[in-house]
């Protein structure tokens, strides 16, 4: 589980660094090329064009094509604001991306934190209101009678919120099973040490066991000395043959 996790984790930050960028890309051209900002988000005259032909049908009442014209040319008109969100939030993830690559690579826990904390923030800033607005959203369009755009508006923000809550309880299971290795690791070591005192202790034992009974400080004494009470045959003279 623990290298299945790590082995996830590297692929979140690669695609996560990758997403960052085609979020950065569109705003950037946009702003290099001196475009409006409003390009960038061309289901707007779809949107509006599907709300004119739901009036003429009688499926909405005016003062509904009206106030949902409205949101979206607010919407429309704040294009740039929010592009410029989008590249703040987005260059974040990718210097987040990048230490969650270093760590999964590397092993080093610490470099997930600042991930697993920045993705929280942005679950709770921007994915809960997210998903709050495109209910109530949903449920008025359901009121009015366009059941389709409804059921989009309720399920798809409900469904990457969950997408990236999933996401993000993996590269927390890969920064437990890091830190559990790492325990087990220091617990071995620990294991370990006690088991290399006795044998110093057993080879100090036999350095003296063999310094004391070595068969070199057993030797007999020399011959001078052997055995005093033997007699020396040169006390004795010798007497001459006939």
């Amino acid at each position: 589980m623990g290298c299945g996790s790590v082995g996830l984790t590297r692929c979140v930050a690669v695609v996560g660094v990758l997403v960052s960028g085609v979020c950065i890309a569109p705003p950037a051209f946009t702003y290099f090329s001196g475009r409006d900002p409003s390009i960038l988000l061309p289901f707007l005259k779809t949107l509006q064009e599907k709300l004119l032909e739901e009036y003429h049908k009688k499926a909405i009442t005016l003062s509904s094509l009206e106030n949902l014209q409205g949101l979206l040319n607010s919407v429309g008109e704040n294009a740039g604001s929010g592009a410029l969100v989008v590249v703040c939030i987005a260059s974040a993830n990718i210097f987040m991306d990048f230490l969650l690559l270093i760590g999964a690579c590397c092993r080093v826990r610490c470099l997930l934190l600042p991930w697993l904390i920045l993705s929280m923030l942005e679950l709770i800033i921007l994915g809960c209101p997210t998903v709050i607005f495109f209910s109530l959203l949903g449920t008025y369009l359901l009121v009015q009678g366009l059941f389709l755009p409804s059921i989009l508006s309720f399920s798809t923000p409900t469904l990457l919120v969950l997408l990236a809550m999933a996401i993000w309880l993996t590269v927390l299971a890969a920064y437990w099973a890091l830190g559990n290795k790492y325990f087990e690791e220091d617990d071995s070591e620990q294991q370990l040490t006690p088991q290399e005192r006795p044998l110093q202790f057993h080879a100090y034992k036999h350095a003296q066991y063999t310094q004391y009974n070595n068969p070199r400080h057993h030797q007999g004494p020399s011959n001078s000395h052997a055995n005093p009470s033997a007699p020396n045959a040169n006390l004795y003279p010798t007497l001459p043959l006939a």
